[in-house]
This record gives structure tokens, C-alpha cells and sequence, in this order.
């Protein structure tokens, strides 16, 4: 179940991130980047860029080398061939280059598809740029994400802990979440992160929901609701309540580890369940594939 936790929130992190990637560069190519940040905190003297596949030396990238000039570590055989007008290096092949990765190993040796290794190029691509802290950081993200070789350029954001525990009454009890031993999930670093996001959509396929549990929004199909619909495929109709022998057999508590409300002083707090203070987190429905006795949707 540990295990199931982690993938779900991982899989929901992602999507946030992804989410938030995808706005750095509008439609015409123009990075936006002023425009998030108003107020967000980053580290001076630092971009953080993800360079172009094959911008960078395979040589650099497999030596146990940590940082470098940023000129020496250009490919000197690569597809992208820029203009001297357009080029990163031309302007800072001066400065230093450091790796987010320590080391790349060769792909003959950990590798098994393409597939794999482009995830890992993309990994390894990502290099930190050491400017002069008085540099107007989000101007040079502004500039360098206009390069050829560059696929964006951002400040290296400060993530700050959520430190406050939720006031939800069975929190004591969520222990896979957080405990003093750490043998966890680490939520609280989690939600310094995201508490969730109502534009996503997860769907609980199980034994049915009980949208109106009061920790998932006493309503069903209503706009500001946890639970925003779903299908009873066991009977075939839209309602997949979780009513069964014994309520709340399954269903239910899952929904409530994804996307339970947080911090409205009710029964758990869900790793995706908002802040307590207007954002309610994703958005959750319910595809009832199994009565909890035994029949399941083949």
C-alpha cells in the first residue's frame, strides 16, 4: 500500500510539474517567466538550464568532472548548429557550467532502449549556470531561453517546507505519511511542494465512492464538490455510490488517501486534498468496477 501511495503521488507531481513547465513558453516560442514569479524566492547567481540533446560534450557528461566552462564542454559534433547571433556559448562560454547530475555513465553500459535513454539524456541535460548574484536573474532566463541549444532556462526556485500539520482529526493516525521515524512519505516536504490541484482529474477505480462522505465534499456532480461524477459499471448507471454490505468497504478510504480534504478538522488529511483555504485540491471520480463481494468487472 506504501508503495501504491508513493506512485499515486508521484504520478500527481509530475503533472503539476509538467503543468508548470509547459507555461514557461507560450505559443509563439516567448518565455513568460515574470509572470509566475512575482514574490517566489530563488537562488542569486544561479539558472538552471535544460539544454538541447547533443548540445553538450558526452565526454564531460560521463567524467566525474562536476562543473566546467561552459565553452569547453560544447559538442563539437552535434546536429544544432547555431548562429553566431543565436548561440549560448558566444555569450557565456566564460561561464561556469555545473552539473544538477554528478555523473553520466555510458549509455552501452546501464541502458537498455531508446526509450531509456532519452529519458536520461533529458536528466543529464540539465546544467546550473553560476552568474554574478547582482545579475537580474529572471531577465537571463528571459534571454537564454531564446537560444537554439536551450529547451529553457529558470531560476533555481527555493522549496520551502510545509511545516504546519494538518488539523484533520485522524492525522495522528496517517503514519505512512508522517512520523518521527521517518519510515514514510515525507508529505509534509510533499505539500511545501503542491497540496494538489483542482485541474487535475483522478478517477478511483474500485468498489465505488460514497461522494457523501463528508471529507470528500457532501455532494456529487457539483461543481466545488471532491467528487465530480463517474459510472457504476457494475449496474450499469451513473450512480457508483459505495453502498455495500459494509460501507466505505474499499473505495471510499482510497479516495480519501488521494484527494480527502485537507485541513478542514475532518477524519484524514488526502496527499492531494488541497490547503484548507479555497483550494480543495484534485478532482476526483468515481468508476465503480467491483461490488466489494466478489463481483468484479471482467
Amino acid at each position: 500500500m506504501k508503495k501504491l501511495i508513493q506512485l499515486l503521488f508521484t504520478l500527481l507531481l509530475c503533472y503539476q510539474v509538467t503543468a508548470q513547465n509547459k507555461v514557461l513558453i507560450d505559443e509563439n516560442g516567448s518565455s513568460n517567466i515574470a509572470k509566475m514569479v512575482a514574490g517566489t524566492n530563488y537562488v542569486p547567481g544561479e539558472v538552471i538550464i535544460k539544454f538541447k540533446n547533443g548540445t553538450l560534450s558526452p565526454s564531460f557528461l560521463e567524467s566525474s568532472n562536476v562543473k566546467s566552462n561552459a565553452s569547453s564542454i560544447k559538442a563539437l559534433s552535434k546536429s544544432i548548429t547555431p548562429t553566431p547571433s543565436n548561440s549560448f556559448f558566444n555569450k557565456y562560454g566564460n561561464r561556469n557550467l555545473r552539473k544538477v547530475v554528478r555523473r553520466h555513465y555510458s549509455s552501452n553500459n546501464i541502458l537498455r532502449s531508446a526509450k531509456a535513454t532519452n529519458k536520461l539524456a533529458d536528466l543529464y541535460n540539465l546544467m546550473v549556470l553560476e552568474v554574478d548574484k547582482t545579475d537580474n536573474v529572471i531577465q537571463m532566463c528571459e534571454e537564454i531561453s531564446q537560444y537554439v541549444e536551450v529547451e529553457y532556462a529558470e531560476p533555481n526556485y527555493i522549496l520551502y517546507e510545509d511545516n504546519n500539520v494538518p488539523n484533520d482529526l485522524r492525522w495522528v493516525d496517517q503514519e505512512n505519511f508522517d512520523q518521527p521515524n521517518d519510515i514514510d512519505i515525507d508529505m509534509l516536504h510533499a505539500w511545501g511542494f503542491t497540496t494538489g490541484n483542482e485541474g487535475i482529474k483522478v478517477g478511483i477505480i474500485d468498489t465505488g465512492v460514497d461522494y457523501d462522505h463528508p471529507d470528500l465534499g457532501n455532494a456529487f456532480n457539483v461543481p466545488g464538490a471532491k467528487v465530480r461524477g463517474g459510472y457504476d459499471y457494475i449496474n450499469n448507471d451513473n450512480d457508483p455510490d459505495e453502498i455495500t454490505v459494509e460501507d466505505d468497504i474499499h473505495g471510499t478510504p482510497i479516495a480519501g488517501i488521494i484527494g480527502g480534504l485537507r485541513n478542514n478538522g475532518l477524519f484524514t488529511a488526502g496527499m492531494a486534498g488541497g490547503d484548507g483555504a479555497g483550494n480543495i485540491g484534485v478532482q476526483l471520480f468515481s468508476l465503480q468496477t467491483s461490488n466489494g463481494q466478489g463481483h468484479n468487472l471482467d
